[in-house]
């Protein structure tokens, strides 16, 4: 079975950039994440490798401050990544070889004929896009040493940008069609897999414009956006705006698994 994700953000990389320049998401998840790294670094031997990969990298940028986070030597990290859209990966590999003396390993997909165990496996805001999602954590789970980890970010269905996603897709007739932090503990259970789980709390903030508003509404619907009434979808931010900015408080969930 081929690891694997279902978006390529080559296309909408200034809407991507956009959101990253605009929320602290990334800060407050890596203060999240950095509170599970000690037991990496105590059942990893000061003279081995962390051998960690990235699944959905984008841009590098969230890895490059989780990676200046963690604080580890060039000379432990054994870094990989997963990407499919090709211009940010290579993005991504010259952003953060500076972390690793190794070469950094690179596939759009996971390929399954190779024997890659990892300590850790970072799957930050990505699972939204991933098929047969059950399937790939089983798959990761796999690949996992025995004091390996999975981090997991991602927001459930009541988050204020997953119902912008509710309410777009239905206004074409169509199911949600991405995955979100409540199928992934239903899975989670379902493996009996051990779990921890706390929200992590973040705001996305910009000036009110349309165009500004179109940024999300592009980075959230891309390739749909043409069956839908734009309108009635940049009236969703219309309870948000707070002194010319539109101002979002969106809760996440952080799974930490293994």
């Amino acid at each position: 079975m081929v690891s694997r994700m279902g978006k390529n953000f080559d296309n909408i990389i200034d809407e991507y950039s956009f959101f990253e320049t605009h929320s602290n998401q990334a800060e407050a998840t890596v203060e999240a994440y950095s509170r599970h790294l000690s037991k990496i670094d105590m059942e990893t031997s000061a003279d081995s490798t962390i051998r960690m990969l990235d699944f959905g990298t984008g841009t590098g940028n969230f890895t490059q401050q989780f990676l200046k986070k963690a604080g580890w030597p060039k000379d432990k990290l054994n870094l990989s990544l997963v990407e499919p859209g090709e211009f940010i990966l290579r993005q991504a590999v010259n952003k953060l070889q500076a972390f690793t003396s190794a070469p950094i390993k690179h596939w759009p997909t996971l390929p399954n004929n190779q024997n890659f165990s990892f300590d850790l496996i970072l799957a930050n805001h990505v699972f939204y896009y991933t098929p047969r999602l059950q399937l790939t954590i089983e798959d990761m789970l796999k690949r996992l040493t025995t004091v390996g980890k999975i981090f997991i970010a991602i927001a459930g269905r009541e988050t204020p940008l997953i119902q912008l996603g509710y309410r777009g897709y239905g206004l074409i007739g169509q199911n949600f069609p991405y995955n979100t932090a409540d199928d992934v503990l239903a899975i989670i259970k379902r493996l009996n897999i051990p779990l921890q789980k706390e929200p992590v709390s973040y705001q996305l903030i910009f000036p009110d414009s349309e165009e500004n508003r179109l940024h999300m509404i592009r980075f959230l619907f891309f390739s749909h956006l043409k069956q839908m009434a734009i309108e009635q979808l940049l009236t969703f931010f219309d309870p948000y705006v707070l002194r010319g900015k539109i101002h979002v408080d969106v809760e996440d969930e952080i799974f930490v698994l293994g």
